[in-house]
């Protein structure tokens, strides 16, 4: 036998057994790391899509109460044109002594 081939007898069992004790005694450590680390990437996940419809219903309230608004204004201008009078313009402003009528402008109201 070589001294090549003493040496590669030797190493195998060794390197193979110091691969199994590192399995062996490194299991119990890391069974509970892989946990935390799943638990915290579960929490970061969850905490994003809590983010988003937070960010999401913020949103929606925003365009609610614009809805709001832009109703209560129709109601106004629906009510100012319903109880608006027409008013004839001048005399002498139509051809012919015809009046004409006009819907009141944005600046009137």
């Amino acid at each position: 036998m070589s001294e090549a081939e003493a040496v590669v007898s030797i190493v195998i069992p060794v390197v193979f057994m110091l691969t199994v004790a590192g399995v062996v005694l490194l299991r119990p450590l890391v069974r509970p790391l892989a946990r935390y680390l799943e638990a915290l990437t579960t929490a970061q996940e969850k905490g994003k899509e809590g983010s988003q419809v937070g960010m999401l219903h913020d949103r929606f309230e925003g365009l609610e109460s614009r809805l709001v608004l832009l109703e209560e204004r129709q109601n106004f201008t629906d009510a100012l044109l319903a109880n608006a009078n027409p008013k004839p313009l001048g005399a002498g402003s139509g051809k012919g002594g015809e009046v004409r009528h006009e819907p009141p402008h944005v600046g009137d109201l």
